[in-house]
């Protein structure tokens, strides 16, 4: 039985705020109806090709043919919703959007205990700075920011904690400015400027120290790997014995660098994120509970939508279908997932699991985003993907493109000119937009005869009205067809006649591009012939 759309009656809420996570992989499986492991789209039933079972176009994630109905909800094209799938990969993969999230992150855990690279005094400063719920969003940032900072540049020794005499002088300073920024953090009106300070701070700590104080392990520099794609390197200094035993010989230090380069791959960053206490999340801005952890930023499962967002176009002058950029993306993803599968059953060389776990990850970030920069040759796309990114963001993406109105009611746009004759509180309106835009102005006494002689002009003739609203019944009566002489003259007090706009309306004045708020200002209508705006200063 497929799952139904949980509804309340006769229940109001009031929404206070919306909260945005990474998706988890039990939230992925919640969501889905279905798991996808087929790498085929079609297959051939009783001479037809329909939708493969288990496939990116299986039947019970909706439907995009009129004559086949949706197996989850059982309704057609036009009314089923779409249903979601998900895919289990069989290694994880960084989240192309959350890579330097990751790369922060572990700049500010020890990588052998996943404890915050902070002193006890700094670390209890700076949770109390990090847990203020009054902190805004850039204040949270500048916070984060500085505790990758802090956490960069203090070290200690490896075997007793001292701390030498400069560097605990240092240590002190940063101590004495930690303090003086909790006095200012511990205001319950923090705006987001300063919480953006303070997540700064809490970055530097982290990043100026190299020895764990809880473990002891030595940690180096994380950043992103030269020359890769989507990898992670992690620089751990040699020890004090190794340089002291090479420093007299030449031929040994040309060898040697100053320290060792390991990648950290998803599975090593996994096993650090999941040690990690849920009382040091507030120190990474993250959250105080497990359903905001640093083990959402890497897929484990990645969700498959519905087939009605990418839907299969059927060529009448060829045989077969033109199919979705993000189906075939699905498709390469699960047919590089079995290959995975493959060589790690069939105990295949570890620089051939190693090749397809990163080919694996190439395509799982191009399923996000098409244009990820630092690809090789042979891995970026041979043309133009839509992705999820592409079609979200851009002039042309859902934001701007749909979500954005610009086709909108009551607004009109065309070409502005100057004209030193009117006010400067005018503005000249044509006449076509005039008798297009419309006033809703509620009959009274007052107004009445006005209305009326509005009401027999009807729409061609200015100052008219379009359509009458009945204040008893809430009908709606165009003034295009019927005898207006008649419609007039049964009009009533309180209904509404939408009129044309007239001289003295009070209407708002937009100028493009918009680059500040005074772009868009309140003026009085003026209508004029022709056919641009009008305005006394043309420079707006």
């Amino acid at each position: 039985m497929g799952k139904e759309q949980f509804k309340e009656a006769d229940t109001s809420r009031k929404v206070i705020g919306v909260k945005f996570t990474a998706g988890n992989t039990e939230l992925i499986r919640q969501a889905a109806h279905i798991q996808i492991f087929n790498n085929r789209l079609y297959e051939d039933v009783q001479g037809k090709w329909l939708p493969a079972q288990y496939g990116p176009l299986d039947s019970r994630l909706g439907t995009f043919q009129k004559s086949l109905n949706c197996q989850t909800c059982n309704k057609n094209m036009n009314d089923c919703v779409g249903h979601f799938g998900f895919i289990d990969l069989e290694y994880p993969v960084f989240h192309v959007g959350f890579f330097r999230l990751i790369i922060q992150t572990l700049q500010c855990i020890c990588k052998g205990c996943s404890q915050t690279l902070l002193q006890e005094e700094q670390k209890s400063l700076l949770l109390r700075q990090a847990s203020n719920p009054n902190l805004d969003y850039l204040r949270k940032k500048a916070l984060q920011k500085k505790i990758v900072t802090l956490s960069k540049k203090i070290s200690m020794c490896t075997k007793c904690g001292f701390l030498n005499d400069i560097v605990r002088l240092i240590l002190r300073s940063r101590q004495k400015s930690c303090r003086f920024c909790f006095r200012q953090a511990s205001n319950p009106n923090l705006d987001y400027l300063r919480k953006k300070a303070l997540q700064k701070k809490i970055v530097t700590l982290s990043k100026k120290i190299s020895m764990c104080t809880k473990c002891g392990f030595l940690n180096g520099v994380v950043k992103k790997a030269v020359g890769s794609v989507l990898k992670i390197s992690h620089h751990e200094p040699l020890s004090a014995e190794i340089l002291a035993a090479v420093e007299d010989r030449n031929e040994l230090q040309q060898l040697l660098s100053s320290s060792k380069q390991n990648l950290l791959d998803p599975l090593k960053v996994m096993e650090i994120f999941k040690r990690i206490d849920l009382k040091d999340l507030p120190l990474l801005m993250i959250g105080a509970d497990e359903c905001k952890h640093p083990l959402h930023f890497l897929n484990q499962r990645i969700p498959v939508p519905p087939v009605c967002i990418r839907p299969s176009v059927v060529s009448e002058l060829k045989s077969g279908s033109n199919e979705d950029d993000i189906t075939m993306k699905l498709t390469e993803i699960m047919l590089i997932n079995d290959i995975l599968k493959k060589h790690k059953k069939d105990g295949a060389p570890m620089k051939t699991i190693c090749e397809t776990w990163d080919h694996l990850q190439v395509q799982c970030a191009l399923y996000i985003n098409s244009e990820m920069s630092g690809l090789p040759p042979e891995m970026q796309p041979k043309k133009f993907l839509r992705s999820f990114a592409q079609r979200l963001k851009g002039k042309h993406g859902r934001f701007r493109g749909n979500l954005s109105g610009k086709r909108v009611d009551f607004t009109a746009r065309t070409v502005i000119s100057p004209d030193p004759n009117l006010k400067i509180d005018q503005v000249g309106v044509p006449l076509q937009v005039a008798m297009t835009l419309t006033f809703p102005e509620v009959v009274c006494r007052s107004n009445i005869e006005r209305l009326r002689k509005a009401v027999i002009n009807g729409e061609l003739v200015h100052p008219g009205a379009n359509q009458i609203i009945d204040c008893k019944t809430g009908n709606k009566r165009s003034l295009r067809y019927g005898n207006r002489a008649i419609t007039a003259k049964n009009l009533q007090i309180g209904d509404i006649v939408e009129r044309h706009l007239s001289d003295g309306d009070v209407v708002l004045f937009n100028r493009q591009p918009s680059l500040h708020k005074i772009s868009i200002m309140s003026h009085r209508v003026k209508v004029m012939p022709y056919r641009t705006f009008r305005h006394l200063n043309f420079y707006l």
